[in-house]
């Protein structure tokens, strides 16, 4: 990265001088880093509680073991699933009712936390009730 002078007393304009010195590539990591701090500053601040809960909202089945899933579904509507199928069908949807129930729990726990209803979370979060 290359370098630019700068007073040790700066105002906005003698900042922009400093930018006007930098070539494209330094110009776009300084943007870059502008826009993360400024986001950083108006995103919401999530305590460590709150934010344990959204790594639990968040979680969902890997891809590989959804696909599987969703394959397994669709053997069992056609009525091709062997025994072993079934028994990794019956696993997979434990895991999945697992999931939900923790994700259920900890958008409860969130809204009791922020004070608002589970609906108005959901909506804040853009959650929709999902058909697996």
């Amino acid at each position: 990265m290359s370098s630019i002078q700068i007073k040790s007393s700066v105002t906005v304009n003698d900042l922009i001088g400093g930018v006007e010195q930098m070539n494209n590539q330094d110009l776009d990591a300084f943007i870059k880093n502008v826009l993360s701090i400024r986001a950083s500053r108006k995103a919401p601040k999530l305590d460590e509680k709150e934010s344990e809960l959204m790594e639990k909202i968040n979680r969902f089945l890997p891809q590989d073991e959804f696909a599987q899933y969703k394959t397994l579904i669709n053997k069992r509507d056609d009525r091709t699933l062997t025994e072993s199928e079934h028994n990794e069908l019956l696993t997979l949807s434990d895991k999945i009712e697992a999931i939900h129930a923790e994700r259920f729990t900890a958008l409860t726990q969130l809204a009791a936390l922020q004070g608002v209803s589970l609906d108005e979370l959901m909506e804040k979060l853009e959650i929709r009730p999902r058909n697996v």
